[in-house]
């Protein structure tokens, strides 16, 4: 089983959605929006001073699952190259 968090540019967080949902009616999520924080390309945190914003999403999938998601990941990423869009991929022993 395997964590992956996704945080990506508030702009491009349905474009992200439209791509995971192609992935299947099996694969599960929990995303937020608005999320602040600071990154690479600064602080976002959705106010006048530093007005952009994040969107988070969090998923549990097997190996096979992971793989469609990095695939899914890596389409808005070369659809959007300018925006803002990371994730990371935790191993996990145990899913309760």
């Amino acid at each position: 089983m395997n964590r992956i968090e996704i945080i990506c540019d508030a702009t491009i967080e349905d474009e992200l959605k439209k791509s995971l949902h192609a992935i299947g009616d099996e694969l599960y999520y929990t995303s937020s929006s608005p999320v602040g924080g600071r990154g690479i390309k600064g602080l976002r945190q959705g106010d006048a001073v530093w007005p952009e914003e994040n969107a988070l999403f969090v998923l549990y999938t097997d190996e096979g699952g992971s793989e469609q998601v990095r695939r899914a990941v890596e389409d808005v990423r070369r659809r959007f190259p300018r925006n803002g869009l990371a994730a990371f991929s935790l191993q996990s022993a145990v899913a309760w």
